[in-house]
């Protein structure tokens, strides 16, 4: 029910929801997942947010999906160096996901590295990067990127 909501846009829903569901199993890496990006996007709740996604970790290793999510939310916390580190070891991980070389794209963008920000997105373009699986905040990001790299 709390991803539903969340792709619904219903955010309180889906952070009760994620939260009921942890309850009956904390070790739910999807809902720890969800969980932890939702609660990133307020800054009142983003050191909550880097719990449960360490919690993840702890939990399943270094899988690509959350040192990217890790990555995420560090780079709302303005950690940007921290940040593409873990994007850069998301993407030594297989399977390699696009989306992964367009966040770290944003976080060299952030760090003032134009031309590896460039070749970046560049990279997850060529690799098919699939805009209709990003988040609004995601596709606000990549139009800015886009903009602001011509």
């Amino acid at each position: 029910m709390g991803t539903m909501r969340l792709l619904e846009g219903r955010r309180d829903d889906a952070v009760k929801y994620l939260r009921e569901t942890l309850n009956v199993d904390p070790r739910n890496l999807d809902a720890l997942n969800n969980l932890a990006l939702l609660l990133s996007e307020n800054t009142a709740t983003q050191a909550e947010a880097v719990l449960y996604i360490d919690q993840a970790l702890a939990i399943a290793g270094a899988s690509p999906e959350l040192l990217d999510s890790k990555g995420w939310i560090l780079l709302k916390q303005q950690k940007f160096d921290q940040a593409a580190t873990l994007f850069l070891e998301a993407l030594s991980l297989p399977p390699g996901d696009p989306r992964h070389r367009f966040h770290l794209a944003v976080a060299y963008h952030l760090q003032g590295k134009q031309t590896e920000a460039k070749e970046s997105l560049a990279t997850a373009r060529e690799n098919k990067l699939p805009v209709e699986l990003l988040s609004p905040e995601e596709r606000q990001q990549l139009a800015k990127l886009e903009a602001e790299l011509k």
